[in-house]
């Protein structure tokens, strides 16, 4: 072999060692999405200059303060639903760049149904609502953007922070996303507002406006969670802090616990309830709605590493090193509803949709679980998986271990393809829709949806957000899932409190006389005489 021969092959070599497999690709083809049964909603560019390396966080999150309406051209006595001819959403943008707004798109529909009626086809329209749903992306030059699920509309996006200290993963709910850089702790507001300024005018405050950052006295680990009206997240040496949103708490809530957490505390979506582990292998709960306080503390069977799932009705889910599941219902006491043994250690936390879950264990092997008792659903587990980050219709869509995407069908396990071009760089966690949203290397995301779903279907009920509307720092009011109800020492029995100095509206009365002196004006002691009689 000559010297040029082998410097060629040595330049080859070079080039598949820095930029990995050549035919990895961005994104699945039209053709490749179809045989999956699989549809794109979009796809779009929203990494770093480093491509999917570059992205700190990206997180799915069903906003429940937003309603998209749509006006639906649908056919009369075509069975039941009916058939969607057509369909107009009311936010979609006009050329003057605003939405259309609903009366313009009841006009579009109308003329529709007139189009299909000289057509001898009979056809009606009908509204529909939905919950927004958002795409939310922090990269690591501290671009924060939140984008449309649906459509891959910017929605709003602003940088803050400085990169050389480095960013947390994020915490999200309706109105704030939250995150650490270095030792900072920044919110940003959400969603847009209406205010009054000095003169009394009505304002409409943007969405994507920073709020004045906060100073971390220890140093924080494993990103922020959002949980009712408090950004929480766990401390490097075992404590937990919690601020209120809205703006800056000049007196955060702080609690010791035992061990280092193993892992970002976990919680369900506008809950308050939230849960994370240590490495002693233990696993702590805590109720946020009120002033935060620790419900209880569980020990496990090894480290629930790979982290925890929050579920409704207050349960949470998780897998140990030890090899067992854990399901668990965060009450007072703390409740083990089950737990069952895999044999193999996990370090990944459990994948759930509706009552079924799936965890994959450090070997590779997928397994199905009712949520309920825990009952292994499959006969056998699903070899060579890595994670399930999406249920699409019945297929799962997941990577393998190699980090290469899978899909599989939900019931059997069984795989419908594997792709040895399109390298999963990113997950993408989605348990609230029907969509998969896949992150090339490159920062190219893209969202797929079932060829029959235009209109997202939702996999879980998610309760309207704790927190009380208004202004961007009322705290949230009420204890609307009633886990624990604080005693009010002067509450009586639901009736307004009583003032015991009240006088019925009147200036409150002077205990002591009106203010006279209680002793009558006169020395105790005799005006400066000796107490004990000696003059």
């Amino acid at each position: 072999m000559t010297i040029r021969t082998l410097t060629i092959l040595t330049a080859w070599a070079f080039v598949i060692a820095i930029s990995g497999p050549l035919a990895a690709k961005e994104f699945l083809s039209p053709s490749d999405a179809e045989r999956l049964g699989m549809t794109e909603a979009w796809h779009r560019q929203v990494g770093s200059l480093r491509g999917a390396e570059g992205i700190i966080d990206i997180q799915v999150w069903v906003n429940k303060s937003v309603q998209l309406e749509y006006i639906e051209v649908v056919l009369k006595g075509g069975g039941e639903p009916p058939a969607v001819v057509e369909r107009f959403p009311t936010h979609r943008l006009g050329r003057n760049g605003r939405p259309i707004g609903k009366r313009e798109s009841e006009r579009l529909a109308k003329l529709s149904v007139l189009l299909l009626k000289r057509r001898g086809i009979d056809a009606e329209i009908r509204s529909t609502t939905i919950d927004q749903v958002r795409l939310h992306v922090l990269t690591e030059d501290g671009n924060v953007s939140a984008y449309d699920g649906e459509t891959g509309q910017v929605l709003w996006s602003i940088r803050v922070g400085q990169p050389r200290l480095g960013y947390s993963s994020m915490g999200i709910n309706d109105r704030f996303v939250t995150f650490t850089n270095g030792t900072r702790f920044h919110q940003i507001v959400a969603m847009e507002s209406e205010v009054l300024d000095e003169a009394g005018v009505e304002v409409t405050l943007p969405a994507g406006r920073p709020l004045p950052s906060v100073n971390i006295d220890r140093l924080p680990v494993h990103g922020v969670v959002n949980a009712a009206d408090r950004a929480i997240f766990t401390l490097h040496r075992g404590g937990i802090e919690s601020h209120t949103l809205g703006g800056p708490d000049p007196d955060p809530a702080f609690e010791m616990f035992h061990g280092k957490p193993l892992s970002k505390p976990a919680t369900f979506p506008n809950s308050g309830l939230v849960m994370w582990p240590t490495d002693q292998q233990l696993v702590y709960a805590m109720d946020v709605r009120y002033d935060p306080v620790t419900l209880f503390r569980l020990p496990i069977e090894g480290n629930a590493i790979g982290g925890i799932t929050g579920a409704s009705d207050k349960r949470f889910f998780f897998g140990s090193t030890g090899g067992r599941i854990y399901g668990v219902r965060a009450t007072a006491t703390g409740e083990v509803l089950w737990n069952q043994s895999i044999g193999d250690p996990i370090y990944r936390a459990p994948f759930l949709s509706g009552e079924r879950m799936w965890v994959s264990t450090t070997y590779g092997s997928l397994h199905c679980l009712s949520a309920t008792d825990g009952r292994l659903l499959w006969p056998r587990p699903t070899n060579d998986m890595d994670h399930v980050f999406a249920h699409v219709g019945n297929r799962l869509v997941g990577r393998d271990r190699e980090h290469h995407l899978v899909v599989l069908d939900a019931d059997s396990g069984a795989a419908l393809m594997r792709s040895r071009e399109f390298f999963v760089e990113r997950l993408v966690v989605n348990q609230d829709t029907d969509r998969a949203y896949l992150v090339g290397r490159g920062g190219m995301v893209q969202c797929l949806r079932p060829s029959d779903s235009e209109m997202p279907v939702f996999l879980r009920e998610i309760p309207a957000a704790e927190t009380a509307e208004g202004s961007e720092s009322e705290p949230a009011s009420g204890d609307p899932a009633g886990t624990r109800q604080p005693v009010d020492p002067f509450d009586a029995g639901g009736q307004p409190t009583v003032d015991p100095f009240d006088a019925g509206g009147q200036p409150p009365a002077d205990p002591f006389g009106g203010g006279a002196d209680p002793f009558g004006g006169d020395d105790p002691f005799g005006a400066g005489g000796d107490p004990f009689g000696n003059d």
